[in-house]
């Protein structure tokens, strides 16, 4: 028996996400792996009027020399109609597998631009990376010898796999036959570095328009918190899978942004350095014991142990509206139910207050002795007494 793609619903549909987006030059599309944002951005290619390209993840490309062949008029269409045929055919002879297929690689892409075109895409992969990059031949000395493409003095031939996969980034978005681009996991094969100066790269409007002013819209399936738009959260949105249903979210507010970018770093906030909890206290005693005592008790997490202020209630609640500065909307934050505020004596007005600024109410912790003074002093007689 033939296996067969099951049928997917998509919410919205592609026909109704691709016209909401129509006006938009950057789309982001993010989730957890098997979510379904690359099948959503594959239908999406398949729905793009005039000339798309989907950028797939099998691009590592290799190139000794150019080869001077004219490349077809027809390329472009060729390349649409290949990917939609491989992804989207029916027939048992040419089935519709989840293939990463790319259809133009990047010694087609370079052939295909203009030299002035080749030019700028060299002066501009300088401006973001530093690297220098010129055709040769490869006899210094005879034009007529073939064409290669030199990275800082070394054929790219033997240049690095990010190097070729950058090329092939920033090229294929530089082809101006393509009209829509849809990018799967452009941060494969790149550094951190490279993955934030592309990702700042893209989601600059002026300097994107600078370059490629052909480009109707860019769409980008990642897994990578450095491709998220931060100029404009609304571009952002959040793919899920749900049995045969592929949904996708449009992020909101600075606290869902939040909450999508903690996700992709792994909902692990030591990773990045980030505190594992937040305790509050009103005391400089509270604070050197706490810190001493989480230490001693939790050796392998870090928790900080911050002081409210000596200023009364009204300096507790300016931390809070720090931290809510910070991190956003506390109640949707990663730190909901890893903030603690811990006081003195119960104050009902207080208590409500500070719940109703997003700290969870079972983090609220009271003395039951009115401080560690209290304890101290406690703990000081007992040994007097003992003595």
């Amino acid at each position: 028996m033939a296996i067969t793609r099951p049928a997917i619903v998509f919410h919205p549909t592609t026909q109704e996400f691709f016209q909401q987006r129509s006006q938009e030059q950057l789309t982001v599309l993010s989730g957890p792996n098997n979510s379904g944002k690359s099948y959503l951005l594959k239908s999406l290619c398949n729905a793009a009027p005039d000339t798309p390209h989907f950028f797939g993840c099998n691009r590592f490309f290799s190139l000794r020399q150019l080869s001077t062949a004219e490349v077809s008029s027809s390329c472009a269409k060729d390349v649409g109609t290949n990917f939609k045929n491989h992804f989207f055919h029916p027939n048992e002879s040419n089935r519709a597998d989840n293939t990463e297929t790319n259809f133009h690689d990047l010694e087609q892409i370079l052939r295909g631009l203009t030299n002035s075109q080749r030019e700028t895409l060299f002066n501009l992969f300088n401006e973001l990376i530093g690297n220098t990059i010129s055709l040769k031949h490869t006899t210094h000395d005879n034009e007529m010898t073939p064409l290669y493409v030199d990275v800082d003095g070394e054929s790219l031939q033997f240049g690095s796999t990010g190097t070729r996969l950058l090329l092939t980034l920033l090229g294929t978005c530089f082809d101006t036959r393509f009209k829509y681009l849809f990018l799967d996991e452009p941060e494969l094969g790149l550094s951190p570095r490279i993955q934030s100066v592309i990702g700042r790269f893209f989601t600059d409007a002026t300097e994107r328009q600078k370059y490629m002013p052909h480009l109707k819209g860019i769409y980008v399936a990642t897994h990578s918190h450095l491709f998220l738009d931060r100029r404009q959260i609304k571009n952002n949105f959040i793919v899920a899978k749900n049995g045969k249903t592929i949904s996708s979210e449009q992020v909101e507010s600075i606290s869902q942004f939040h909450q999508l970018q903690f996700a992709l770093l792994g909902n692990d906030l030591e990773s990045i350095f980030m505190p594992s909890g937040i305790v509050i206290v009103e005391g400089k005693t509270e604070q050197q014991f706490l810190r001493k005592l989480l230490s001693i008790r939790l050796p392998d997490r870090k928790i900080t142990v911050v002081l409210a202020g000596v200023g009364g209630d009204g300096e507790l609640e300016k931390k809070l509206h720090t931290l809510r500065e910070a991190f956003g909307d506390l109640e949707r934050s990663p730190y909901h139910t890893r903030m603690f505020l811990l006081f003195d004596q119960t104050n009902s007005a207080k208590m409500k207050r500070i719940i109703g600024k997003g700290v969870h109410a079972d983090n609220v912790i009271v003395w039951s002795k009115n401080g560690i003074e209290f304890v101290a002093v406690h703990c000081a007689n007992s040994v007097v007494s003992a003595a």
